[in-house]
């Protein structure tokens, strides 16, 4: 899936700035229609010096042609550049979106280029041109609809109520089940508290969401089970969370024949303890609050995404991607257990 047209144009934008070439050629791979692609980058452009090429040839192939195919490009589309651009009386850049089907074999280069003589900038001279394939690195924000951050929340909120529901079934079953989790809701909460009760007030927070896509914990308020479970994994290293893990897993009253092959989450690989496991509760439990802990961070994140940079929309779909499996894997096992 394509970037939006005006996130596009934002990136391009940023990337101009930034670039010492004044003529920047970026390419970029789509599977969309490109005629229409095309059509809305025009009306998305305004009066910035940004042309859309649809590129229909085979050219670009050989790395050691790219300047050559660059010239025919620009005289097959002259008439594309022939409308008037507002410049920058010092500052005369140009970009060419260049919107291919295909991977290109070129990452980024520069080099210098005679400029064709009708060229609405620089024209007959000869300037560095720089071309980069954007297709891998444009940038989105964090609260772009590629995040599908609505759907993380979502799932957290489902997940936040399954937690509160099955911790109250196995209480009512033991009522030192959860001993062991409540001292970290004691030291966390900052006094004594009765975990039956916090549960229970939990759950009817939980039952009092009207829209679970706009579901955001708050460590500060830590009325949701989610919030508890985020700021103790806050708290801990990668090495501390084995404790915590085992009394959430023995507040949940989960064994090892309620643990199938799970689908562990990358960011549980990557805060994985130095100590090899072969607890399967242990590792479900681990992989959960990992799952919980970035999920948080990232809907956290969002809702702040203008104090944030930008970030390659392939890494931000990929992250999402990973969570919501991983959310949804875990809510898949808990709705089966008793």
């Amino acid at each position: 899936m394509a970037l939006s047209t005006s996130d596009l144009l934002t990136d391009l934008c940023k990337r101009m700035s930034a670039s010492p070439a004044k003529i920047n050629v970026f390419i970029y791979r789509i599977s969309e229609d490109r005629n229409e692609y095309q059509s809305e980058m025009r009306d998305s452009v305004g009066d910035k010096p940004i042309i859309p090429i649809i590129l229909r040839g085979p050219l670009f192939i050989n790395p050691n042609s790219f300047l050559s195919d660059l010239i025919i490009l620009l005289e097959d589309n002259k008439g594309l550049f022939e409308r008037q651009f507002v410049f920058d009386a010092e500052e005369k850049r140009i970009g060419i979106l260049v919107l291919t089907r295909s991977e290109l074999m070129v990452a980024r280069a520069m080099s210098p280029i005679n400029l064709p003589t009708w060229f609405p900038v620089y024209p007959g001279e000869t300037e560095h041109v720089n071309i980069e394939d954007i297709t891998w690195t444009a940038e989105i924000s964090l609260n772009s609809v590629e995040a599908h951050i609505d759907e993380i929340c979502s799932y957290l909120c489902e997940l936040d109520s399954l937690l509160s529901k099955r911790m109250l079934l196995i209480c009512k079953r033991d009522h030192n089940a959860g001993n062991a989790l409540l001292e970290y809701f004691r030291i966390l909460i900052n006094k004594d508290v009765d975990y039956g009760a916090f549960l229970v007030s939990a759950n009817d927070f939980n039952a009092s969401i009207k829209y679970p896509a706009a579901f955001r914990p708050s460590i500060r308020e830590k009325k949701s089970l989610i919030s508890q479970l985020w700021a103790i994994v806050l708290g801990c290293g990668a090495d501390q969370l084995t404790k915590p893990a085992k009394a959430i897993g023995t507040a949940l009253g989960l064994k090892k024949e309620d643990i199938p092959t799970i689908r562990t989450s990358i960011f549980s690989v990557l805060n994985r303890s130095s100590t090899r496991s072969d607890d399967l509760v242990l590792d479900f439990v681990r992989n959960m609050i990992a799952t919980i802990f970035i999920s948080c961070q990232l809907i956290t994140a969002a809702a702040h995404s203008d104090s944030y940079d930008r970030y390659p929309m392939e890494l931000v779909k990929s992250v999402s991607f990973d969570l919501r499996m991983s959310l949804m894997s875990t809510n898949n096992l808990l709705r089966k257990l008793e």
